[in-house]
């Protein structure tokens, strides 16, 4: 499959910006979505505000994205100091959105990554954790961000019997420009 054009939800978070730069070495736009504008945005790529605690509905999701090649969710609500959320907040971000974005990406052939992170894991310590190894099975490590993600998986994993073309991405850490102060 040749990308021309893909979504990114997340644009202006931590791998999004990255991801944009990596987008335009390949010459690929983007439709993309963020709480806040990305500081950099990619030739012919476009983007609209969302914040992913909205739901938005599949012809929401048309007018946001339009024709695109592939979506790259790797857009989240994540703990940070300072910022006050409750866990209906995380579930509305991390789950209800991947919902809806999986169904409306299923319903139209549109292949999803998705990125979710290592923290689903029961055992988050251990040095060799393979893909099939135990995930969590209550409030995790994460609190109820770490579920949430878990939550995320589980909902796309089952849209997948609904020929949704799906990648789950478990990052280990995430660390890079635009890491909160103190987080190394």
């Amino acid at each position: 499959m040749v990308l021309k054009r893909v979504a990114l939800t997340g644009a202006s978070g931590l791998v999004g910006r990255h991801l944009l730069r990596a987008l335009e070495a390949r010459g690929i736009a983007g439709a993309t979505v963020s709480r806040s504008n990305p500081a950099f945005l990619p030739s012919g790529s476009t983007w609209m505000q969302w914040d992913l605690r909205e739901w938005k509905n599949s012809d929401e999701l048309d007018q946001l994205f339009g024709k695109v090649d592939a979506i790259f969710h790797v857009g989240a609500l994540v703990p940070a100091s300072g910022l006050v959320t409750t866990d209906r907040d995380f579930f509305d971000a991390n789950v209800r959105a991947s919902f809806c974005l999986g169904e409306w990406a299923s319903s139209r052939g549109i292949p999803l990554i998705y990125l979710s992170g290592a923290i689903v894991y029961a055992d988050i310590e251990r040095r060799d954790i393979k893909e099939d190894d135990k995930k969590i099975s209550g409030i995790g490590f994460g609190g109820f961000y770490g579920t949430s993600k878990w939550f995320g998986e589980q909902i796309l994993n089952a849209l997948v019997s609904d020929n949704l073309k799906l990648c789950i991405l478990r990052a280990s850490s995430i660390y890079g420009s635009g890491l909160a102060p103190g987080k190394m």
